[in-house]
């Protein structure tokens, strides 16, 4: 198996977690059977593992940790675009993507861009059917998001019977190929506080959210709600308690604050609904201690964790499918 890792943006702690991935877990036993292929990242030697330069030295030497330039900008998208490339062409099996920095994109003039729907406009151009979704993960609670990195203010116009059709579709059938969970239980939270106590708060949870739950159920899937979202999480806090498989959020706070309160840190982000796999760290660039060799790998860990174990099963699920 080949996993590929992308720098994301080298002005922050991308180089520095994926030095110390290889550092502390790459001679583990479990990696035995994995070549490396690291995207972007500064010179360093380790087995089992190929570079791809993205830029010269001399531009490396440009670039200022915790600092956002047009050569950081640059390397962040080549980056991750050679890394595209190598997987549509078959030459890796999964996208590990540390993370970039979405502003820094104004630098070199173009609009700012998430990992996410860069992958889905390379993916899913030639197929209406390729519905990339944010789903992040920890071993205790999942998380996918109907709207992602809109202003709130956004939200509601983009909370239709439409989305939580695709988003809940999509949910399902990840968690049966990805996670090997054969019949899966899906939790939908409303928009509104108290799930908009039957249009009272708000009328979106009783004329969208309830009735597309209904029509998703009629369809044979086990989808529950729409939940209240200030009480739903509490259930993740105790070993006691049912929990679902996955929980389908309304925004992307509404699902971020619990995920990672519970999980920051030993949790990935998985896009799902698309026909290759990509996992990325649950945190941000961290300038803040960029530089100063301080930043915890282990979210890098888990995501590298995740791509394989999604490889693993969807070959599996591939087999019982055909």
């Amino acid at each position: 198996m080949k996993i590929g890792i992308s720098v994301g943006d080298p002005a922050g702690i991308g180089p520095e977690i994926i030095h110390k991935f290889f550092k502390t877990w790459g001679d583990h036993a479990v990696y035995n059977n994995i070549e490396w292929v690291v995207f972007g990242t500064p010179d360093f030697e380790y087995p089992n593992l190929t570079r791809h330069d993205i830029a010269s030295d001399m531009a490396w030497k440009k670039i200022t940790p915790g600092v956002a330039c047009k050569t950081s900008a640059t390397i962040q998208k080549r980056a991750f675009n050679a890394a595209i490339t190598n997987l549509k062409a078959g030459q890796i099996d999964a996208i590990v993507t540390a993370p970039w920095t979405k502003s820094s994109f104004k630098l070199i003039g173009e609009p700012p861009v998430g990992h996410t729907e860069v992958l889905e406009a390379a993916i899913c151009k030639d197929n209406p059917e390729c519905k990339a979704t944010m789903l992040l993960a920890g071993d205790a609670l999942r998380v996918a998001l109907v709207t992602t990195h809109i202003p709130l203010s956004e939200v509601a116009k983009n909370i239709t019977k439409r989305a939580i059709f695709e988003k809940s579709r999509t949910v399902v059938d990840s968690l049966k190929r990805d996670f090997g969970i054969a019949n899966p239980k899906v939790a939908v939270l409303g928009l509104n506080p108290h799930a908009g106590e039957d249009g009272a708060m708000g009328s979106e949870d009783r004329d969208i959210i309830g009735p597309a739950i209904k029509a998703l159920n009629e369809e044979g899937l086990n989808i529950e709600g729409p939940f209240s979202a200030d009480t739903y999480f509490i259930r993740y806090l105790h070993e006691a308690g049912e929990r679902h498989d996955a929980v389908i959020c309304m925004y992307h706070d509404q699902g971020l604050i619990p995920l990672k309160t519970i999980h920051f840190g030993e949790s990935a982000n998985i896009t799902i609904g698309l026909p290759v796999v990509r996992t990325s760290v649950d945190h941000g660039t961290a300038y803040d201690i960029a530089g100063k060799g301080i930043a915890d790998p282990a979210s890098l860990k888990y995501a590298i964790d995740r791509a394989i174990c999604i490889v693993k099963n969807r070959s599996i699920y591939q087999v019982k499918r055909t």
